[in-house]
């Protein structure tokens, strides 16, 4: 979606609301099929020996989801080329991830990393909702002092 939408983002000074709320859809969507079939797919590629690793898959796809949609704005500052934005997050994302494992892995293991990974995630979601809304309000200004 990010991809598809860049012209658009080039061309616009907003994200469309509707374009954020079918991610939104589309994604929990395939995230409740996911947790519906991973039980009888999983089994189609694997032995049962690796069954205890299905509930990291649940804890990673939505760390998967929640990085998806940070794409989602981060293409939209790329076509506004403000890279610095993303240079930024992108460092904050990476720190948080490293401190959070440091602290997780040591009390749960492997829980620890795959837990570290979906609060680096969703730390990255945040992150670039906070930006862009601030994005706005600085966009807000300049249409009011034109």
């Amino acid at each position: 979606m990010a991809t598809v939408k860049f012209r658009d983002n080039v061309k616009s000074k907003y994200l469309k609301k509707r374009d954020m709320l079918f991610m939104i859809f589309i994604n929990s969507f395939i995230y409740l099929v996911f947790i519906i079939m991973i039980n009888k797919v999983f089994f189609w590629f694997y032995s049962l020996e690796y069954a205890k690793t299905i509930i990291y898959l649940r804890i990673l796809a939505l760390s998967y989801i929640f990085n998806g949609m940070a794409l989602f704005y981060n293409r939209f500052f790329v076509a506004r080329k403000m890279g610095n934005i993303i240079l930024r997050n992108s460092f904050l994302v990476a720190t948080v991830n490293v401190i959070v494992s440091v602290i997780l892995i040591p009390l749960l293991q492997i829980n620890g990393l795959v837990m570290a990974s979906l609060i680096a995630s969703a730390y990255n979601f945040l992150q670039y909702i906070v930006t862009y809304k601030l994005y706005l309000k600085k966009v807000d200004r300049e249409v009011l002092d034109y």
